[in-house]
């Protein structure tokens, strides 16, 4: 079966990119691993990021269309799911030539807290803060440098440049 890949800036990927509180959380949860084990990095990781997230102040252009926002997390996804089945983009198809794009406006850390569950069920997409597009080719800039990640690797910071390559790889199913 012949799947897309993501190109961003000079790098691809598979499954998901992003930016913002998954890749502070997985910057914390490496950390964390000298101490922690499994989950009780994981969990221990969300809970230091939650304290202190700092909301990025962030231009997205999807298709042209140019949106300002602090955002909480932005995850390009041309796979529906990451980081142990969180469903951050439900309707995702690997093969269909378009990312989806799942953009976390400001949200209270209280509603944070309860939000999260949702992510396993895909049911995030109905809160209000989120905001879910299609897309071939997005870039992204923020007020800062703001680490980038590649199918869970921190790769570098933005500014980022993502295009959809249409069945770019070849994969066997079973």
């Amino acid at each position: 079966k012949s799947v897309d890949c993501g190109r961003a800036n000079e790098r691809y990927f598979i499954n998901v990119a992003g930016i913002g509180f998954d890749t502070e959380t997985l910057k914390e949860v490496e950390r964390l691993k000298k101490y922690l084990s499994g989950k009780w990095a994981y969990i221990a990781g969300v809970l230091k990021t939650l304290l202190t997230y700092k909301f990025k102040k962030t231009e997205i252009i999807i298709d042209g269309q140019v949106i300002h926002s602090e955002v909480l997390l932005i995850a390009i996804a041309n796979g529906s799911s990451y980081g142990g089945g969180m469903k951050i983009a439900p309707d995702a198809i690997n093969d269909d030539g378009l990312f989806d794009v799942c953009v976390i406006h400001r949200i209270s850390k209280l509603k944070i807290l309860k939000v999260f569950p949702t992510i396993f069920s895909g049911k995030h997409i109905h809160i209000k803060e989120v905001n879910m597009y299609k897309a071939k080719k997005i870039s992204i800039n923020s007020q800062l440098p703001t680490p980038v990640n590649l199918d869970g690797d921190i790769v570098g910071y933005t500014p980022l440049l993502l295009e959809i390559i249409p069945n770019a790889i070849k994969v066997l199913i079973k």
